[in-house]
């Protein structure tokens, strides 16, 4: 029975892997077009919901809605969607507009505009370091000036003209202008899920607001959106929430609804609200200058937008730039509260494909929007992909491997308490404290152990992806992988806290009382 007990929970975790590998997949052999590719793989990656739309020889070729929001109403092309981050390339093409105009010169000091971030401190709050980060270092992720971590409690500031005192008061200076400080970790992950980028655009933003003499929302309507014809897309933030669908937080993929509240002063980074065939018509824009009879968008503005502003970085005007086999391709991604969005331009083929999803998790972000991002990209330039791997399948597998974890370290403590009354009555008739002693350490080790995992799990997760994060992030934006290491954890601690009780000595007292009635009892 023992090692049938063992064994059960292994048993079960096979037999739903073998169920989950040999059910049949209703997935093709291979897509051949874009609209069957996002719709079979909107349930083989178990998403809620999602919009899309696809740019073909320089014109919206594509748009598609699939599936609901976490409220259970269903998306249509056209639902305006919160953009987080893909923002920023709106706000890059406004700064090389206005570098063409000479409202705006990328070598000059970002404090020749903003004053205000003219003097750096460290921080004890003593001036520091003289340097002077470039237009060009934040427009690159480069400058050196980020918001301490991902996680303050600062409210944020009302409109772009509080964003340079939030700068100078809240700075992280580890890292020199110049330097890819705020790059995304080893795998560029923090561009989606950290602040630190966000910082950046804020400042040119607001950068842009003074040089063009002009609300920053008012200069994206008036340069980008009007002419564009991008009616459903605003840089407004703060109550325009009420217009986005209902955002969701995966719990091993199951959508879970949460609050969302977009911040008033962010347009310039995280508060821009779009849909997917209004992102269309921008990137048709910039892969096909002149799309739309605009003259805003000129014929230098793809070359120079797809090409690197400094030598070694990969970051051009809010655009991520990377070779591929196909040719030069811009990447751009973003996850906020409740929704992940992603958008890559091909600019030598004069396409491009955006996909906005009212759901946000971790795992979303750097595992499924990637393999999606590849299939379409390889629908659109090569004309068919092979079906990725089903990541829905995946989480229902991980639910299962999560839920009978738990429980076996659930009843795990409670023979904990079994074994250690075992152990001491073994010591006491044997007259040997040495296997108590050798007990008691091995309990406190594991203790000590799991809190130190707990300690330094959220500063190793930073580091890796270049943003900060504590416990409190990682449960907002991956639930399910965080409950599960936290109940892990601390159930073990727990099991530890219930052998060192019955392990350590009893005090005199109780001691005594045990003898007594251990004697009552056979008198």
């Amino acid at each position: 029975m023992k090692l049938l007990r063992r064994l059960l929970p292994f048993v079960v975790i096979l037999v739903a892997a073998l169920l989950l590998v040999y059910l049949p997949d209703m997935a093709p052999e291979r897509y051949g077009d874009l609209e069957s590719f996002f719709s079979g793989e909107m349930q083989r990656q178990g998403l809620i919901g999602m919009t899309a739309a696809s740019v073909r020889y320089g014109k919206p070729d594509m748009a598609i809605a699939l599936g609901t929001d976490a409220r259970g109403i269903p998306l249509e092309p056209f639902t305006p969607m919160a953009i987080g981050q893909l923002g920023e390339a709106i706000t890059g093409t406004l700064a090389r507009i206005a570098e063409r105009e000479k409202y705006l010169d990328p070598s000059k000091p970002l404090a020749f505009y903003v004053p205000e971030l003219e003097l750096r401190k460290d921080k004890s709050g003593a001036a520091g370091s003289p340097s002077t980060p470039t237009v060009r270092d934040f427009l690159t992720h480069s400058s050196g000036y980020q918001y301490l971590d991902s996680t303050d409690k600062h409210g944020a500031p009302p409109n772009l003209a509080g964003v340079a005192s939030r700068l100078t008061a809240d700075l992280d200076f580890n890292s020199p202008a110049g330097s890819a400080s705020q790059a995304g970790g080893r795998l560029g992950l923090g561009h989606s899920l950290g602040r630190g980028f966000d910082a950046g655009y804020d400042a040119i933003g607001l950068a842009l607001e003074r040089s063009m003499k002009l609300p920053f929302a008012e200069l994206v309507t008036k340069r980008i959106f009007k002419p564009l014809k991008m009616a459903q897309s605003d840089a407004q933030g703060g109550g325009e929430a009420k217009r986005i669908p209902q955002g969701s937080t995966s719990f091993f993929w199951t959508a879970i609804p949460r609050d969302q509240e977009l911040p008033t002063s962010h347009g310039p980074s995280t508060s821009m609200i779009s849909t997917a065939p209004d992102f269309a018509r921008f990137m048709a824009a910039l892969t096909a200058p002149g799309f739309g009879g605009t003259e805003a968008f000129g014929p230098d503005i793809t070359e120079r937008i797809s090409t690197p502003l400094v030598k070694g970085s990969p970051w051009t005007y809010g655009w991520k730039l990377r070779d591929t086999k196909q040719g030069r391709e811009l990447h751009i991604d973003a996850s906020i509260a409740g929704f992940t969005a992603v958008a890559a331009i091909w600019p030598d083929r004069q396409a491009g494909i955006v996909m906005m999803v009212p759901e946000g998790s971790v795992l979303l972000s750097w595992l499924i929007m990637p393999l999606m991002v590849d299939g379409a990209r390889r629908i659109l330039l090569d004309e068919s992909t092979e079906p990725p791997i089903p990541w829905g399948r995946c989480a229902i597998l991980l639910a299962v491997i999560a839920s009978i974890h738990a429980i076996v370290l659930t009843m795990g403590t409670g023979r904990a308490l079994t074994w250690a009354r075992a152990l001491r009555g073994r010591s006491d008739a044997s007259g040997s404290s040495a296997p108590l002693r050798f007990a008691r350490l091995r309990c406190m080790t594991g203790i000590a152990i799991r809190l130190g995992i707990i300690i330094a799990v959220p500063p190793a997760i930073s580091a890796f992806a270049g943003s900060g994060f504590n416990w409190a992030l990682l449960l907002d934006r991956e639930p399910g992988l965080a409950l599960w290491a936290i109940a892990a954890l601390g159930i073990g601690i727990l099991r530890c806290v219930t052998r060192l009780s019955w392990l350590r000595k009893p005090p005199a007292k109780v001691g005594k009382m045990l003898s007594l009635l251990k004697e009552s009892t056979w008198t």
